[in-house]
């Protein structure tokens, strides 16, 4: 009859467990019945297999049946599976397969084919997907008829079973001698192993009871030091790294001096020499691993290849001057070019940098040209201006808030003013006296004359240091030093000291009298009492009119000290190898800061400040008491007489460094101080909107220089 796989397993397991069920119950029952069930428990366990019982299924074949096994769609054949193991590939007759096994399995297999004598048993091995060129299934048949056996077996691995076919008609088994007694046998041995281990298990049941029954105290139980210990405290590569004749201390020592040269290899572009040496440091991780995972060191044994090879890579890497006296020669040749190079790169940086600062940009340049051009065409704008300070008396009121700036950037005195002026509470009372030099000064003055309706009522009086009669070689150092060859020399010859000394410091800047005017103020305004000076770099964010009235204490000089650092002190700035520094002034003495003074001008006249300044000037003229600027002489002539003022009125470094913005916000003047100058295409680009805010881009001459 025809079944499906489904109704033909159900059938197999009904089959035996009612064979099971009548071996114990109805063994004086039907024989023809109690066979007829035996056949069929035979025949399942020939479908199904039983990896217990049978002597010839390999690993393999257990494997692959348990492989099988989770298919629901296979039925693991493990006695057809474990035959083909064991035939070959060719269609074999049964004589020449079974010559193939040997006399243990050959019998089992003749009994295993004597026991379905009479029946007709067709099974189909089929591949997935796999057809052969004529479009049929490859397959494995299976049949006994006549005593004659053949087998087709498949091209490939078996993957599924079906049990096509199974005809059986009431046949008689034919046992061979002795069957009887064997499974009579088997049964016994196997009841009597039952009982022992029954018996056993009630031994121990009652023994348990029985010390159940008695409670005693028990002894501590010492902690047992387990090899995981060992391997925690020991194995964890300390003990083992520690102990000079470790060899796994040996071979990290290796990992470590490769690890080394693979880095250099790299560096010095030798790529396979560096694939060979970090394939073989990876061999030698393994080696530990495997040592730390089984607990035990390493033996000289395993590892001895694993080193010969890492030694014979590390030989290689010495001979290409890998080792540690080269490398260290061959690091510090690097790293003194390197510190060569990057003084070299500094200087240069410096060097631009500042020709960047000193140069005019060329807008600016363009509004000088265009300012002056209009104050000459434009004859109304001049009798307005002079109108205006022929009749105002503000410029010698020193009931007013005077400011002085001493400048020829037009663009940068604008700001001053501009920030001054709209951050005043009392713009009408501020009075602003800029004196710049003849070039500028055309220009100056047609700025402050087109804008004077948007300063809030700010008076502006312009001046250029060219007019002041008393400004000559004869009572100013500096320009007496100009007529010097040595000292045009230095600052404009270009040939200078082969760059022992660096370029900022011959800035011809520091000779200008606009830098040094700030040293006669009360020379150029004989009728002011106390005046606030500013330099152009600077924006006002505050009103500026309580500075007038802080006692200074009988001092000269108002200013902001900037001793937070040590580079601000007077040593930073002055030759104090030289005597007369030395003994006159305490190097550690704190520095402060040109660009928002308050100047007494009544005791200034009176200590004679300006005669202190010229005294220094003169014993500098060889530059060997400072060499930069008007600070160095600044600090000199205004020591002892400086009184200190709220750090909070004067913000440095928007020009040169970075600044908290909460000390941005809460200054009152905010100097940009350094070749970073907000004008300028090199300025600091987070702090341009803090100076830009002032400038009128509005302005038509603005426009025609392309300000932006």
């Amino acid at each position: 009859m025809s079944l499906i796989k489904v109704q033909f397993m159900k059938m197999l397991a009904s089959l035996k467990r009612k064979y099971e069920n009548n071996l114990v119950k109805a063994k004086n029952g039907d024989e023809h019945i109690r066979l007829h069930d035996l056949r069929a428990f035979q025949l399942s366990k020939f479908v199904w297999g039983d990896i217990e019982e049978s002597p010839v299924k390999s690993k393999k074949v257990m494997s692959m049946n348990l492989e099988l096994g989770k298919n629901k769609d296979t039925f693991p054949n493990s006695s057809l599976v474990r035959s083909l193991e064991r035939f070959g590939v060719d269609e074999l007759t049964p004589q020449q397969g079974l010559s193939s096994l040997d006399l243990e399995d050959k019998k089992i297999f003749e009994e295993q084919l004597e026991s379905f004598a009479g029946y007709r048993i067709r099974v189909l091995f089929a591949k997935k997907c796999e057809e052969k060129e004529d479009g049929r299934l490859s397959y494995f048949c299976f049949s006994r008829q006549n005593s004659q056996i053949r087998i087709l077996p498949p091209s490939s691995f078996i993957y599924k079973i079906w049990v096509l076919h199974s005809s059986a008609s009431t046949v008689t088994m034919r046992r061979r001698g002795g069957d009887s007694f064997r499974r009579a046998g088997r049964r016994k041995i196997s009841n009597v192993v039952w009982w022992v281990l029954s018996g056993i298990a009630l031994l121990l049941f009652f023994l348990i009871l029985s010390k159940a029954g008695h409670i005693e105290p028990r002894p501590s139980i010492p902690k047992r030091r387990y090899r995981n210990d060992k391997f925690v405290e020991g194995m964890n590569m300390t003990e083992e790294m520690l102990s000079p004749t470790s060899v796994a201390r040996q071979v990290n020592d290796q990992i470590a001096l490769a690890k080394a040269f693979v880095v250099i290899a790299k560096e010095s572009k030798n790529l396979q020499f560096a694939w060979d040496l970090s394939a073989q440091i990876r061999n030698s991780q393994l080696l530990l691993s495997s040592a730390a995972t089984r607990r035990s060191p390493l033996t000289v044994l395993e590892s001895e290849s694993t080193i010969r090879d890492m030694a014979v890579l590390l030989y290689q890497a010495q001979q290409l001057h890998y080792d540690s006296a080269t490398m260290i020669m061959r690091l510090k040749a690097s790293i003194q070019a390197l510190e060569e190079q990057m003084s070299s790169v500094s200087e240069k940086s410096s060097k631009y940098g500042q020709i960047a600062a000193e140069e005019v940009p060329k807008s600016l340049y363009c509004l000088g040209v265009r300012l002056t051009t209009e104050w000459f065409q434009n004859l109304d704008l001049q009798r307005t201006l002079k109108e205006r300070s022929r009749v105002d008396s503000k410029l010698t009121d020193n009931s007013l808030y005077h400011f002085c700036v001493f400048s020829d950037n037009i663009i940068a005195t604008s700001v001053v003013v501009n920030s001054t002026a709209l951050n005043s509470k009392a713009p009408e009372k501020v009075v602003f006296h800029l004196v710049t030099n003849e070039i500028n000064y055309a220009a100056m003055k047609a700025w402050f004359a087109i804008n004077m309706d948007n300063l809030r009522g700010v008076t502006v009086e312009v001046q250029k240091f060219e007019d002041f009669s008393w400004l000559n070689a004869s009572y100013v150092p500096v320009l007496k030093q100009l007529q010097d060859s040595d000292t045009q020399s230095y600052y404009f010859s270009g040939h200078n000291d082969d760059g022992r000394t660096p370029i900022k410091f011959r800035n011809p800047k520091y000779l200008s009298m606009l830098n040094h005017l700030r040293f006669y103020i009360p020379e150029v305004f004989p009728a002011l009492k106390k005046v606030v000076f500013l330099d152009d770099d600077v924006v006002v964010q505050k009103d500026l009119s309580s500075l007038f009235s802080i006692d200074l204490n009988k001092n000269v000089n108002g200013a902001v000290e900037t001793c937070m650092e040590t580079f601000h002190r007077y040593h930073k700035y002055l030759n104090y190898s030289h005597p007369l520094i030395r003994s006159h002034f305490d190097p550690d003495a704190c520095g402060w800061a040109f660009g928002m003074n308050v100047f007494d001008l009544v005791e200034w006249r009176k200590r004679n400040v300006t005669g202190i300044y010229h005294y220094w000037q003169e014993k500098n003229v060889d530059r060997t008491l400072w060499k930069l600027g008007t600070l160095p002489p600044g600090l000199l002539t205004f020591y002892g007489l400086t009184e200190a003022l709220e750090a909070s009125w004067h913000i440095l470094g928007l020009g040169y460094t970075n600044v908290d913005a909460r000390v941005i916000e809460k200054g009152a003047v905010l100097h940009f101080n350094g070749n970073l100058k907000p004008w300028l295409k090199i300025g600091i680009e987070k702090y341009k909107p803090l100076w830009e805010r002032y400038v009128d881009y509005t302005s038509p001459f603005m426009q025609q220089c392309n300000f932006h």
